[in-house]
């Protein structure tokens, strides 16, 4: 934590910024899922009704000082010079100080007092701001001037409330080299709001199959990992499950690649055992609980594309995947397509089907390749060289068919373990006689 100097909060490290707007972001989504229970009202309908706004105050990811505390922003428009600011903070320690401290500009890393949040009934806090009564935090004119801006509440030591005046807190600065204790503590932060551009109801999700890497430590293990965000709310989850493990006698973490992966990957959460089933574990963060991102990032969408593993206490990896990006899918949707595989030895097909909502894909490759009782060989061109690579030894039954199955619900890889069919599309594939060589069916990998 940072010294706070004469109202003013300095971080050690600049947080992360990221684009504020994320209705701009998530609308053409929102729109087309409107097929799936989502509700899109016109901007005519909404001209006159007051804007509102939402966010989650969420605790610090590493080492946060109450693991029950949470809050949100709400924001409120209606008519000029009646705009409305409040911050509220709930499951709190009753005998804390707490005071709010509002960035100075989207990404600047310094921090200025806009006042102390006043208990109310316990456990609960609030900070108010209504332009009948006084101004708004900075004197600005409208709440929107303050969108993006990240908001802390701190938990203010006894010595540093002595010399509050007019709801600053001036206390003394960490000396160099040593000093006095840091007077604050983060409780819980987020990101001021933006008002919607749309009325937009429901949930945006993506979902993906955890599967098994290569030389598996338990060849049952599957998952599942959702991507979730409630843009009416600001609110978004992440949500992780794991079957088939030995979790009665290890436990599990997850980890993710730190930006792009080239920084390699950390801890970031555990993950509980599951009470009816010793080989289930389970992670579920929701910010309007309160619960933090990986990173402490604000919008979920920071960690699309980012590689997970969930690995045991024993240093191994028993699952991976990625963190999915939203689809418009909605239950029951599924995308099939075939392609046709031909040469001499017969003919066959390449089948792909892919659930919009629901971590499943399946490739099947359909070879009738004329040996009959015998072991042909399927080769997959590798999307990261373009080389032709041996995938697997496919068996032959009496009329001379062979069959290759994968199915990523049930934590089966795919070839090189891609982590979409969408990675194979227009790669070669070839079934070959192994004794020969000879190329008996050949084709294309389809694209949905």
């Amino acid at each position: 934590m940072s010294p706070c100097l004469g109202g003013k909060l300095i971080m050690n490290q600049t947080p992360t910024t990221t684009t504020t707007n994320r209705f701009t972001r998530k609308l053409l989504l929102s729109l087309a899922a409107g097929a799936a229970g989502l509700v899109a009202l016109p901007a005519t309908a909404l001209a006159a009704q007051p804007k509102q706004a939402r966010a989650p105050l969420v605790r610090p990811a590493v080492d946060p000082p109450d693991s029950d505390a949470k809050g949100r922003i709400d924001l409120r428009s209606h008519r000029p010079g009646e705009d409305r600011f409040e911050v509220r903070v709930e499951l709190i320690d009753s005998s804390s100080a707490l005071e709010a401290f509002l960035e100075d500009a989207v990404g600047a890393g310094t921090f200025t007092s806009i006042g102390m949040l006043e208990a109310r009934n316990g456990s609960k806090a609030t900070l108010k701001f209504d332009q009948r009564d006084g101004p708004l935090p900075f004197g600005v004119g409208s709440v929107e001037e303050l969108a993006g801006l990240e908001l802390q509440v701190q938990i203010i030591a006894a010595a540093a409330q002595a010399g509050g005046q007019g709801g600053i807190s001036v206390v003394n600065p960490i000396l160099v080299g040593g000093g006095p204790p840091e007077p604050t503590q983060l409780l819980v932060h987020g990101r001021v709001p933006e008002f919607p551009e749309e009325d937009i109801r429901g949930w945006l999700r993506g979902r993906g199959a955890l599967t098994r890497p290569e030389s598996p430590p338990d060849p049952d293990a599957r998952g599942t990992i959702e991507a979730a965000t409630k843009p009416s709310e600001n609110r978004d989850r992440l949500i992780i499950e794991a079957h088939g493990l030995p979790a009665g006698s290890l436990s599990f973490s997850l980890f993710m690649a730190i930006g792009d992966g080239q920084g390699g990957m950390t801890e970031v959460a555990d993950l509980s055992q599951s009470a009816g089933d010793p080989e289930k574990v389970r992670l579920k963060i929701d910010t309007k609980k309160g619960d933090p991102l990986p990173f402490d990032v604000f919008d979920i969408e920071e960690l699309q594309g980012r590689v997970i593993h969930v690995r045991g206490d024993d240093g191994l990896t028993y699952l991976q995947g990625v963190v999915p990006e939203f689809t418009d899918g909605t239950d029951g949707d599924l995308q099939r397509v075939k392609a046709d595989l031909i040469g001499p030895g017969g003919g066959g097909k390449v089948k792909l089907v892919k659930h919009l909502s629901f971590p499943l894909e399946k490739l099947k490759v359909i070879a009738r390749t004329g040996l009959t009782n015998a072991t042909v060989e399927l080769f997959v061109e590798d999307p990261d060289d373009n080389v032709l690579k041996l995938v697997a030894p496919v068996p032959t039954d009496s009329d001379g068919k062979g069959e290759f199955k994968v199915d990523t619900s049930d934590g089966t890889p795919l070839p090189f373990f891609a982590q979409s069919l969408d990675d194979l599309a227009g790669m070669h594939v070839e079934v070959r006689d192994p004794a020969t060589m000879l190329v008996l069916v050949s084709g294309i990998i389809p694209a949905f």
